[in-house]
Formats: C-alpha cells, sequence, structure tokens
C-alpha cells in the first residue's frame, strides 16, 4: 500500500540520518579526544619540563655544595710532605739504631773480654798469691827466733845464687846482730885488699848484701867454669877464692868443692830470688787484676751504656715508624678522600650535564606538544553538526514513528473487525446450543428416568452451559 511504502522510505531517512549523526558525533568525539589528549599531553610535558627543572636546580646545588666542599691539595701536599719527612727520619733513626746495636754488641763483646780479662788476672794474682805463701812458709821455716840470718838481707842476681851459697856457705846463716852467738859485724880493712886474679869478677858485682859482707864478696871472684877456675886457682892471694855459677869453689888455702853440691844457703838465696820475684809479679799481677777490674767494670758500665742508647734508639725508631705509619695513613685518607671527591664531583657534574639536558629535551617536547596542541582542530563545530543532524534523524525518527502508529492503528480497525464478525458467529453458535440444552433438560424432566441418572444429566448440562456462558463472559 502507499502507507507501507511512505513508512519504508521514512525508515530508510531515519536509518540514513541517523548513521550521518552517528558518523558526525565520532567525529566529534574524536576530535574531542585528540584535543583532551593534546592538552593531557600539553599538562604532561609541563609537569615533565617543571620536574626537569626542579631537578637541573638540585644538581647544580648539589654540584656547588661538591665544589665547595673539595678537599684542600695543601692540606694533601703538607700530609705527603709529613710522612716523607718522617721516612727520613726513621732511614736516619734506622742508621742511628744500627750503629748503636753495633756499639752495644762490641761493648758486650768487650765487656765479656774485659770479664775473662779480670778473671784471668784474679786468677794469676791468686796463684801468685798463693806462690808468694808457700815461699814465705819455706822461707821461715829454720830461720832462728831471735836473729835473722844474713842471708835474709841478700839478693843475689837470678843464676848466682848457687855461687854465693858455695862461696859463703853456712856463714850466711849467722845474725848481723853482735847479740847473736854468730853475726857478721863491718871490719876496716888493715891494708889494701889484694886484687881478685884477671878473668874472675867480685861476686860483690852480682849479689846486694850488708856492708858487714862486702869485704868477703869483694874478695870472692866469679868465674865463668870449671877449667877457668882451676887456671886461676893457684894465682889466689890469702883470704880469696873463686866460684863458679854451678857451685864449684876453690880456696886460696888449696880447698876445692865440686859444683852441683847444693847447699841450704843457695837453696834459701833461690827460694829469696823466687819470692822477690813472685812478690814483683804478685805486685804486676794485683796491678793487672785491678786495671782489668777496672777496665771490666768501665767495659761493662759502658755495655750498658750502649744498651740504654741502643733501647733508646730502638724506642726511637719504634715511635718514628708509628709516627710514619700515621703520616702515611693521613695522607692516604686525604688522597682517598680526594679521590672519592673528585669521583662524587665526577659524578655529579655529569648527573647535571645528564640533566640539564633531559631539561633540554623536556622543553623541546613540550613545545612540540605544544604546537600540535595548537594544530588541533577545535570540536565545537564538529559537535554542532552532529548535534544537528541527530536533531534531524530523531524528528524523522518522530515522523516514522507516527507513520508507524497510523499504520498500526489502520491494520487494528480491520482485525477489529473482522474478530467482531468472527465473536457474533460464535455466540449464535452458542446460543443456539444453550438453546438445544435447555429443550434437551425439559425434554429429561419430562421422561421419566431414575433419580441418579437424571440428577447426572442435570448436573452435566449445568456443566457445558456453564461453559459456554463463562466463554460468553456470562453466569449462570
Amino acid at each position: 500500500t502507499g502507507l507501507d511504502a511512505r513508512i519504508a522510505a521514512q525508515s530508510d531517512d531515519v536509518t540514513a540520518r541517523t548513521r550521518a549523526a552517528n558518523a558526525a558525533a565520532d567525529a566529534a568525539a574524536s576530535l574531542e579526544a585528540v584535543l583532551r589528549a593534546a592538552q593531557n599531553a600539553r599538562q604532561d610535558a609541563a609537569t615533565r619540563a617543571a620536574r626537569a627543572a626542579n631537578a637541573v636546580s638540585e644538581a647544580e646545588r648539589a654540584h656547588a655544595t661538591a665544589l665547595a666542599a673539595a678537599p684542600s691539595e695543601d692540606a694533601t701536599k703538607a700530609a705527603a710532605e709529613a710522612e716523607a719527612a718522617a721516612r727520613a727520619t726513621v732511614e736516619r733513626l734506622q742508621t742511628a739504631t744500627e750503629q748503636a746495636r753495633a756499639a752495644a754488641e762490641t761493648a758486650r763483646a768487650l765487656a765479656a773480654d774485659a770479664r775473662d780479662a779480670r778473671a784471668t788476672a784474679d786468677q794469676a794474682r791468686a796463684g801468685l798469691a798463693a806462690e808468694v805463701k808457700t815461699l814465705s812458709t819455706l822461707l821461715a821455716q829454720g830461720k832462728a827466733a831471735a836473729f835473722a840470718p844474713a842471708v835474709d838481707h841478700m839478693r843475689a842476681a837470678s843464676g848466682y845464687e848457687t855461687a854465693l851459697g858455695a862461696a859463703l856457705g853456712d856463714d850466711l846463716e849467722a845474725a848481723l846482730d853482735p847479740a847473736a852467738q854468730e853475726f857478721w859485724v863491718e871490719r876496716k880493712a888493715a891494708g889494701t885488699d889484694a886484687s881478685l886474679p884477671p878473668g874472675a869478677d867480685p861476686l860483690s858485682q852480682f849479689v846486694e848484701g850488708p856492708a858487714a859482707l862486702k869485704a868477703r864478696l869483694d874478695q870472692t871472684g866469679v868465674v865463668a867454669d870449671q877449667a877457668a877456675g882451676t887456671a886461676l886457682a893457684d894465682s889466689l892471694a890469702m883470704g880469696q877464692r873463686l866460684v863458679s855459677k854451678d857451685g864449684a869453689v876453690w880456696r886460696w888455702d888449696g880447698f876445692t868443692r865440686q859444683a852441683g853440691a847444693e847447699t841450704s844457703a843457695a837453696r834459701r838465696l833461690a827460694l829469696q830470688n823466687q819470692l822477690k820475684a813472685a812478690e814483683a809479679n804478685l805486685a804486676n799481677a794485683a796491678a793487672s787484676a785491678d786495671a782489668s777490674g777496672a777496665k771490666a767494670s768501665e767495659a761493662i758500665q759502658a755495655a750498658k751504656s750502649a744498651e740504654a742508647l741502643e733501647r733508646e734508639a730502638s724506642e726511637k725508631i719504634r715511635s718514628a715508624h708509628r709516627d710514619a705509619e700515621a703520616r702515611a695513613s693521613e695522607r692516604g685518607r686525604l688522597e682517598r678522600a680526594a679521590s672519592s671527591h673528585a669521583a662524587g664531583l665526577a659524578a655529579k657534574t655529569e648527573a647535571l650535564a645528564r640533566a640539564r639536558q633531559q631539561a633540554e629535551e623536556a622543553q623541546e617536547a613540550a613545545a612540540a606538544i605544544e604546537t600540535k596542541a595548537a594544530a588541533a582542530e577545535d570540536p565545537t563545530a564538529a559537535k554542532a553538526e552532529a548535534e544537528r543532524l541527530r536533531g534531524e534523524a530523531g524528528a524523522a525518527q518522530i515522523a516514522l514513528a507516527e507513520a508507524r502508529a497510523e499504520g498500526a492503528a489502520s491494520v487494528r480497525t480491520e482485525e477489529a473487525r473482522a474478530e467482531t464478525e468472527r465473536l457474533q458467529g460464535v455466540t449464535n453458535a452458542l446460543n443456539e446450543a444453550l438453546a438445544n440444552l435447555v429443550a434437551l433438560t425439559g425434554h429429561l424432566e419430562a421422561c421419566a428416568y431414575d433419580e441418579g441418572f437424571s440428577d447426572r444429566a442435570h448436573a452435566l448440562i449445568r456443566a457445558t452451559a456453564r461453559t459456554i456462558l463463562d466463554g460468553q463472559g456470562l453466569s449462570l
């Protein structure tokens, strides 16, 4: 029909207009999204640029602080110089310590040698003292209690003890004191004494003794040997005698004694000489022992002093080592601090450069985004066009709805007329069926059926009638 064609055309128009409105709305939304994205990007770029600027400020402050905190080069240089001076002191003290150690070793060696020398001297002195004591004891034996013999006052040269003993014999036992039973006295010669034979030396040249024995010693000649004595014996004057060093005697009156006959006087003289030599040696040994003792004491004291100097030098070098290590530690600390500061400053310089680069990049990005944002199309016109198209589509939809309502109303009128006719036919059929039921009821009442059957039949009829009436919206 014409109405259906009109509705179909209007439906197509609504569809087209709706699509156009939706497309315009989508375009407007896209433009608005682009603009909103540009605005968000602009805000983000501004935020990043501000953060980058703050980062630059922080990096500049950190860099300036690091520059201000730079370690003093003078302090590091002074620490290095102090360490070098301390090392030089260590080397100097090392030399001094080695010298002190060597001096102490030398002093200890000298002290040991001095102690050994003192011990040797003390031992020698003790030995000589024992020898002197022994000789003194031997000489003391046989002495007269009241008077000392002349021999005790005489000293023969070494090697002439036997000659003196042989020449004087027991006469040496006589005393020098006139109170003694036997004694020597000095006599003045009545005339000039005869000279000894040529080749004989007076015994007085080899013996020290009292004046009382000088005449006897002067008139005793010493010959070289047995042959000389025998040859000179006949030349002796009265009272003279000859003697050899080995004890042979030739007297003026012919008395002769062979060599080798040792006398007690000779033994005593030998002991006296031994004692004299021992006493001299003892004196020398005592002096040597005293000197050795003094030297040992000096050497020991010198060793102690050297050891004290060695300890002092060792302590000084230990102290110098500690000072050098402390100086080295301080220099190392300053160098590490300088190195650490340099590394930190380099890192902060790099961070500052990086922050500035990032800030510059953020500014450039912000400028680019600002350019894009400025070039973004304003969606206002597109939104207005979308609203206009949406309004036209709405009007077209309204017109379509009205047309459809009009068509629906026409359809409903035709359907209502057909339904009325159908219902009328049904009503007529029902009325006819109801009439038949009424007739049937009368017929049943007129027939003679048993009561049970009649009740059932009436019940069935009433039910059927009720059903028909319910279908017509009536009541029985």
